[in-house]
């Protein structure tokens, strides 16, 4: 009986855990999916390659563009005082990531996809530099979220639009560097990964932000 009891205890508990977890996860998914369509619409899980692109090419790019999708639902609704917050364990702001994940994409592209200089009118687009004297990202400041999400539209343009040509095979060619070798393709994989890594940051500043707004 003593043993019936406890495993009633322990059963209740865990459920009371996993209703708890159901509940932050359903809060994490309320900025990727809207919620009240979650029981009425069936969600197509699927790349669908844009046209004017070789196959295989575009089915990259349409991961890329579904990662951007994804970050953007995290910035839907934003307080417009968050973007420039800055977490005090995280040391840099949601607009100063933005800018970064823009910055990047542009070097990588015109770095090693294109093998040139970024264009003056690219680089104007970008007066700051990436990182600080000590390595750190360089805090943006006083830009408003739309500013960012329109620097991030614009260097995803000419990133695309560079793409369009481009051969299955020069898309695997190597790019030849005195300390690397890379791929267009690898360039794509990294890009979405590296955008990834920094969406799990912004969502973790904007929940800090809101917990910090909440408790002042």
């Amino acid at each position: 009986m003593r043993r019936d009891k406890e495993n009633a205890r322990d059963i209740e508990i865990i459920n009371q855990q996993a209703d708890r977890l159901n509940q932050e996860t359903l809060a994490a998914l309320a900025y990727q999916i809207p919620l009240e369509n979650v029981a009425l619409t069936v969600r197509q899980l699927t790349l669908e390659p844009p046209a004017g692109y070789d196959p295989e090419v575009g089915r990259w790019l349409a991961a890329l563009e579904e990662c951007r999708r994804r970050t953007k639902r995290y910035l839907d609704g934003l307080d417009p005082a968050a973007v420039d917050w800055l977490d005090p364990q995280i040391r840099h702001s949601i607009g100063t990531l933005l800018y970064h994940m823009a910055a990047v994409e542009a070097d990588w592209l015109y770095t090693d996809v294109m093998q040139q200089a970024l264009p003056a009118a690219v680089a104007a687009t970008f007066p700051h530099e990436v990182y600080d004297a000590q390595g750190r990202l360089t805090i943006v400041r006083a830009i408003p979220l739309d500013g960012y999400l329109e620097l991030l539209d614009a260097t995803r343009a000419r990133f695309l639009d560079a793409f369009r040509e481009m051969t299955l095979a020069d898309f695997r060619r190597p790019r030849e560097f005195p300390d690397r070798q890379v791929t267009p393709e690898w360039v794509i994989q990294h890009l979405i990964q590296h955008e990834s890594e920094h969406r799990s940051e912004l969502w973790k500043l904007r929940t800090n932000f809101e917990k910090a707004v909440l408790e002042s």
